[in-house]
């Protein structure tokens, strides 16, 4: 009987060992397993971690160099009264300069060479003529090789247009066919620019710049496009709506709206168009845009007529002048509007277009003088279409001596002083 005790207490201290030796065993082959996921879990959330305070630093940082920018002046206040908080746009961080771009044939490049010459002195330094011809871009690149300029041919060039006589019965039907080609082919360029990440200012080369504005002004804006207001060219369309834009002047934000948008007028245009009339058709009839509803019941100004310094030149020349909208306004797009991945809707298509005043688009010799005008855009008066290149020439000196302005009032050593007014031939 006491060996049986002995061995039964035996017994049991071998079954306590063998246990405790099993679960040291499995302490030692899991506790490694145990211990790497919470170190990848740590590991995880350091990084984690990091990457939300390198996330803060680049945030901090664009705040800081957009707070550090250039200074410009403070945005003109617009009535957005109308526009819900759901309607607006953020504004989106530009990350190019804005590129100031007209186009130009043969027989307009004098016109160019002083647009751009005017812009220089002015304090731009993005603008670039695009030549639509290769005889104008040949004579700058040799003998002007200071102008920044492109070269952008025409789908179908008509080179023999050029030697056409004037009384030739096709030639103002191949002329206009040319003009609405390359109407078709800059806004194809603007469209390029844009998925290019690069905003763009569209400008005819017979604009006259008066004054140094930032650009800074429009890339920090929550609009997406700014265009300038027309007479009545669609006469439908400023029936319908009681205004109509400008085709020669626009500034454009590279966003996903400013892309649907400029697919809408890339598709109607094709080849050739009148591109005044598809810009106005699109936003009167396809972005389903809400305006501002103080632009519909405000009594439109009216400009008076006045004695045309061109006996030739009837008053009916001015008639368009009578019963347009002054003052400047914006909208939004019901139809165009961005979103995220979840379909959660974020801004709409957001248009500003500028005053009248600032945007002059009018008489050459405009009594009084448009106030606080940045731009001007005005009709010259000629018999035949041949002679526009030397009569716009002579419009920047009867604005300039007409409406004196920042350029004008420049000391004249500090002018360029360039052989081109009808010494330079392009043709």
């Amino acid at each position: 009987p006491l060996w049986n005790k002995k061995q039964n207490r035996f017994q049991r201290q071998r079954r306590w060992i063998i246990i405790f030796l099993c679960i040291q065993s499995t302490i030692i082959i899991c506790l490694p397993s145990v211990l790497s996921v919470e170190q990848k879990q740590e590991q995880e959330q350091e990084q984690k971690q990091g990457q939300k305070q390198v996330l803060i630093n680049s945030l901090s940082a664009i705040n800081n160099t957009t707070a550090s920018s250039k200074s410009v002046a403070v945005i003109p206040k617009t009535n957005t009264s109308h526009i819900k908080d759901s309607d607006r746009n953020d504004t989106q961080q530009i990350t190019h300069p804005t590129k100031i771009v007209g186009f130009v044939s043969n027989s307009y490049a004098k016109v160019a060479m002083r647009w751009y010459d005017r812009l220089e002195l002015l304090g731009y330094d993005q603008h670039v003529i695009v030549c639509v011809q290769p005889q104008a871009f040949q004579t700058f690149q040799t003998k002007f090789s200071s102008y920044r300029v492109e070269y952008r041919p025409l789908p179908k060039p008509d080179d023999a247009l050029d030697s056409l006589p004037l009384t030739d019965p096709n030639h103002g039907a191949r002329m206009r066919e040319r003009v609405e080609m390359l109407f078709a082919l800059r806004w194809r360029y603007l469209y390029e620019h844009l998925k290019r990440g690069i905003p763009v200012l569209i400008t005819d080369v017979d604009n006259f710049w008066n004054r140094y504005y930032p650009l800074a002004q429009l890339e920090n804006s929550h609009y997406d496009v700014f265009h300038a207001l027309e007479t009545k060219h669609p006469v439908e369309i400023f029936e319908k709506q009681g205004f109509v834009v400008n085709g020669g002047f626009a500034w454009l934000k590279p966003t996903p709206r400013t892309f649907q948008y400029m697919e809408n007028i890339l598709h109607r245009c094709g080849v050739r168009c009148d591109d005044q009339v598809i810009i106005n058709e699109v936003l009167a009839n396809e972005m389903n845009m809400t305006w501002s509803m103080s632009i519909l019941s405000r009594t439109t100004q009216m400009e008076e007529n006045q004695q045309t310094h061109d006996n030739r030149v009837s008053e009916e020349f001015y008639e368009r002048l009578l019963g347009l909208v002054q003052e400047g306004f914006d909208g939004y797009s019901n139809n165009v509007i961005s979103s995220n991945n979840n379909g959660t809707n974020l801004s709409k298509l957001r248009i500003k277009i500028w005053s009248r005043a600032f945007c002059y688009r009018g008489r050459n010799d405009p009594q009084p003088c448009p106030h606080d005008n940045w731009v001007s855009m005005p009709f010259i008066a000629m018999t035949k279409r041949h002679q526009g290149p030397r009569r716009k020439l002579q419009a920047f000196d009867i604005w300039d001596n007409t409406c004196p302005n920042e350029y004008s009032q420049k000391s004249d050593n500090m002018k360029k002083t360039r052989l081109y007014y009808g010494k330079l031939d392009f043709v």
